[in-house]
């Protein structure tokens, strides 16, 4: 085979897989920024990102620290919507190795029962397998 046919195959065969691979990881992308999307819309339900995330138990996730949720706004909390007027600010998105995308940012907003608002900063791991998410976890 000559140098330059064979280099046009390395060549096209590299730019195949690595479009492959940065497919999947605007897919993933894409559905993590999905939820933060659906949230920001204050109409949020739980149902609502359980349909998002079929394959996770939410029982069974992930919070590393020990918080006092009056003062910090968790996911959980998102979800068993204890805060109102939830927003996001500053998110940055983050694939950290395959199938793992990173958020981190800060998250705003009010317990029904108080008048002042919270601003917490937060990290989520959300792990995918085939563009769905399987796992979470918040640190």
């Amino acid at each position: 085979m000559k140098p330059i046919k064979h280099f046009a195959i390395i060549y096209v065969t590299a730019l195949l897989i690595t479009s492959g691979v940065q497919g999947q990881m605007s897919k993933n992308l894409s559905v993590v920024k999905n939820i933060y999307e659906v949230i920001q819309k204050n109409t949020t339900t739980t149902k609502q990102i359980k349909e998002l995330t079929p394959n996770i138990d939410w029982r069974q996730t992930t919070n590393i620290k020990e918080i006092n949720e009056r003062y910090t706004i968790t996911f959980s909390a998102i979800l068993k919507n204890e805060w109102r007027g939830v927003s996001f600010q500053k998110l940055k998105f983050q694939e950290t190795e395959k199938n793992n995308i990173l958020v981190t940012g800060n998250v705003s907003g009010r317990q029904p029962t108080e008048c002042e608002g919270v601003t917490t900063a937060f990290q989520h791991l959300w792990i995918l397998k085939e563009g769905e998410i399987i796992n979470f976890n918040e640190y």
